[in-house]
């Protein structure tokens, strides 16, 4: 049977003013200024559709005859959300690459390779310069990283 618009308006708002579809949404990526832009669109896309789809249709005549919550909706305004903000597929990973709170974990390889450093420190016109290029040409391999205040 077709939907109540007005009665489908209502479930929507109710939809959007529950606290813990907001939280829901922003464990899932969507901040209160992305969530609020899915649901204009996705409010658009209900009550604008004339082929809505056909398991949404059936959750929405489920609540407005009350044998459903208006929470069922959240996975369908989910997948609408991810219509627009692709992003929200891989912000697992981009909260992961994003993290920055643990250096001492990035490049577990390049971290367990054995090293030498050799620091060069001194007076000014004491040859720390020389003495560095001088070990840094006499070794097999090595960096050098010129003085500090060329890097600075």
């Amino acid at each position: 049977r077709p939907l109540d618009k007005s009665e489908v308006l209502k479930i929507l708002n109710k939809f959007y003013k529950r606290k813990e579809m907001q939280r829901l949404a922003a464990d899932s990526g969507l901040d209160a200024r992305l969530f609020h832009q899915a649901f204009i669109s996705f409010r658009k896309y209900v009550m604008e559709s004339n082929s809505l789809n056909t398991e949404l249709h059936i959750i929405l005549n489920d609540i407005c005859c009350g044998a459903g919550h208006v929470d069922d909706l959240f996975p369908y305004f989910m997948r609408h959300a991810k219509q627009i903000f692709p992003m929200l597929d891989c912000m697992d990973d981009l909260r992961k690459i994003s993290d920055l709170r643990l250096p001492v974990n990035w490049y577990p390889e390049a971290r367990a390779i054995q090293r030498k450093i050799i620091f060069h420190a001194g007076p000014t016109n004491s040859g720390k310069t020389y003495h560095a290029i001088q070990r840094y040409l006499s070794a097999k391999t090595g960096v050098y990283c010129g003085p500090l205040k060329l890097l600075a």
